[in-house]
This record gives structure tokens, C-alpha cells and sequence, in this order.
């Protein structure tokens, strides 16, 4: 005798797809009540297959009588919480990552240069660090100390420290493993404290050996200018005329990258007037052009264009000051010989703070102070 299969299914109840609104539903009829179900989707080719998916699985619990007249089986499933990973410590995560991570929060809070300068540096220097130390932050420290100077050790130690903070308070690491290690190092002296001052002699003998050499006397007003001004030396390169006023003062409101020549707005981010004494006036008047335009530059290199700090530095600078026997300094040394000059000429320090784009604090704690006069000091030339 043949066995016969009987087909126990009942007859399948059928699911109709719908767009309502440019929202997919699902409609039909179970227990005897008709049901609109809606799936929250989009009607996309993507979400279409979905909802065809859920139809089939109401169709096949209705014909084996496992429907959930509830409809909670069928409804969309809600995004679950995300959870919040557990704060790690400096050996489960990548070092590099973590940095790139703080890079990206710092991003829209600094400057494009110190972005593409200085946050790009300690990349680089990350990328250096052995990986027998890069997840132990004594021993990067300790390399450090072997393989870069006390200086630059110290500088990425500092930057390590910010980032742990900023991880630690984002729930990235469960604590700063960075934290107390820059105290450790004890540089030899700061910037200030090996200031090396242009004599009066000096400044006349460089300004003198610009305006009388072969090659390079296009230089000498930008180097006067250094002098009589103080300013920071991508400051005098950004100038351009409209940064010179009718009313004898100087606006520095940019300044020029010294090693990515991108122009942005000064240090301290705020614009500047400085006031223009009689020789400031005639050296201003001396290289103006007859048809300037606003955004011509005060001052330019040999082929006219604006100048390139690095270019200047080692072309121009260094040979001069070799030909002339004075030691080397870098033409930084032209700010610092003028606020000296400013004070011990009796300029009030908020006033010498002010025309340097400086804070007081900062001209007290690695200069001197001393009363208020007008005008900055002139050159002996």
C-alpha cells in the first residue's frame, strides 16, 4: 500500500505590500481582523526586499498557525543603545589612532599651519617610536630623551599629556598614562634665557651690509623694518599696503607661515596697530611703488615676490652675518633686541606688550619694565 502525504497546511493567508506617503506598510487580514502594519521604511529597492521578507514570514505563521496576533514578532525592530565601550588603557590601543583621534577634535580649534605643522610633527614622531616602547608610555619617554632633543621631548611629552586628558575625559582611556611625565625633563634654558641682543653696532653694520650688497640690498628695508618694529618675522612678510594707514600706523593683522608660507591671522589671533616714528615713516615712503594696488607686498624677495623665510634665513641672512664676523643669531633676535631696547629706554611694559603682540606677563617674566614713552625707539643709522 502507497503511503499518501496530506498536506496539513492551511490555506496561506496573503500579505499585500503598500507605499503610503512614500512609507512602506504591510497590510492584511488575521483572527478576523484586518491589520495595517507599518514597517517605518522607505519604499527603496533595498527596504522593498525587507518588507517582501516580513510578508512571506506573516504569510507562513498564518498558514502553520503561529501568527502572534500581538504583532510584536513583525513589528521593525528598534535600534538597540549603542554601548559605550569600557575605557582601555595605553597597551590595548594604538597609540597613532589615538593621536589622529585627538587631531581630528582639535582640528576646527587651531590653525591650519599648526595643524598641518605641528599636530602632523608628533604623527611623525609616533610613527618613529620603536615597538618594543609604544605601549609603555616610560619607556617612550625614556626614548625620547636618547633620540631627540630635551627640547622636542619635552614638546611631545606636552602634547601626549593633552591628548590623555582629552581620551580620559572622552571615555577613550581609563587614565592619563602621560600625566606628571614632561616635569621630568629639566631643559638647560629656555629661549629667553640664551637671548643673544644685537649691539647698536651691530644693527647698523647689517643693515649697511644689506643695502650695499650684490645680490641681496632688495633685503635691506625688510631687515631695517625687522629692527624698528619688533614684529615677528612672518608678520612683516604678510604686510601688504593696506596694512599701512593714512594716519602713520602699521596694521598687523596676518602673518606668513615660515615653513608652509600659508598666509592666516597672527599669533595671539588679534590685529595690531603700531605706531609709525619719523624714520619707520620715511623707510615706508622710500619702497612704496607709485601704482600699488591694497594687496601688494611692503616688502619682497629678489624676484619680486613675497619673500620666503627659509630662503632669506640661509641665503641671505646667514652669509651676511658670516661676512661681517658677528655671531650667528636667527633674525628672531631683531624682536628680541627691540623690546629690550623699548624697556631700557623707558617704555612701559603694557605699551612695549601691545605694539609686539606679547602679554605683559610674558615681557616682565623674560625682559624688564620701566615707564611710558610714545613712540618706539629709533635707529642709530
Amino acid at each position: 500500500m502507497t503511503d499518501i502525504k496530506i498536506n496539513t497546511r492551511r490555506q496561506k493567508g496573503k500579505v499585500a505590500v503598500r507605499t503610503i506617503h512614500g512609507r512602506l506598510q504591510l497590510r492584511f487580514t488575521a483572527c478576523g481582523k484586518r491589520h495595517i502594519l507599518s514597517l517605518s521604511l522607505d519604499d527603496t529597492p533595498a527596504n522593498r526586499k525587507v518588507a517582501e521578507a516580513k510578508a512571506t514570514l506573516i504569510e507562513s505563521d498564518l498558514a502553520w498557525d503561529r501568527f502572534d496576533p500581538t504583532l510584536e514578532k513583525y513589528k521593525p525592530q528598534r535600534e538597540k543603545s549603542p554601548i559605550t565601550p569600557s575605557p582601555l588603557t595605553l597597551a590595548e590601543v594604538s597609540l597613532l589612532e589615538l593621536w589622529q583621534k585627538y587631531t581630528e577634535f582639535k582640528k576646527n580649534q587651531i590653525a591650519e599651519t599648526t595643524l598641518r605643522v605641528k599636530y602632523f610633527a608628533v604623527a611623525n614622531h609616533i610613527k618613529k617610536l620603536p615597538k618594543s616602547v609604544i605601549h609603555n608610555p616610560i619607556a617612550i619617554r625614556d626614548y625620547l630623551l636618547t633620540s631627540v632633543s630635551l627640547y622636542v621631548a619635552k614638546n611631545l611629552l606636552t602634547q601626549f599629556d593633552a591628548m590623555g586628558k582629552w581620551a580620559t575625559k572622552s571615555g577613550l582611556l581609563d587614565s592619563n598614562p602621560f600625566e606628571g611625565l614632561k616635569v621630568d625633563i629639566k631643559l638647560r634654558g629656555s629661549d629667553y634665557d640664551n637671548i643673544q641682543l644685537f649691539s647698536e653696532v651691530d644693527k647698523v653694520a647689517i643693515i649697511c651690509a644689506f643695502s650695499k650688497h650684490e645680490r641681496y640690498s632688495v633685503y635691506a628695508p625688510f631687515v631695517k623694518f625687522l629692527f624698528l618694529t619688533g614684529c615677528r618675522t612672518g608678520e612683516a612678510i604678510a604686510l601688504q599696503w593696506k596694512h599701512i594707514s593714512d594716519d602713520e600706523y602699521i596694521v598687523f593683522s596676518e602673518s606668513v607661515s615660515t615653513s608652509k608660507r600659508i598666509r592666516k591671522c597672527t599669533k595671539t589671533g588679534k590685529a595690531r596697530r603700531f605706531p609709525c616714528n619719523e624714520q619707520l615713516i620715511e623707510l615706508l615712503n622710500s619702497i612704496r611703488p607709485e601704482n600699488v594696488t591694497p594687496n601688494t607686498p611692503v616688502f619682497t624677495s629678489p624676484t619680486g615676490k613675497e619673500i620666503t623665510a627659509r630662503n632669506f634665513l640661509v641665503r641671505a641672512w646667514t652669509p651676511v652675518l658670516e661676512e661681517l664676523g658677528i655671531p650667528y643669531r636667527s633674525q628672531y633676535n631683531t624682536r628680541h633686541t627691540f623690546i629690550t631696547e623699548c624697556l631700557n629706554r623707558g617704555v612701559n611694559v603694557s605699551t612695549v606688550a601691545t605694539w609686539v603682540g606679547n602679554s605683559p606677563e610674558i615681557i616682565y617674566r623674560h625682559y624688564a619694565g620701566g615707564n611710558n614713552n610714545i613712540l618706539p625707539p629709533v635707529l642709530g643709522v
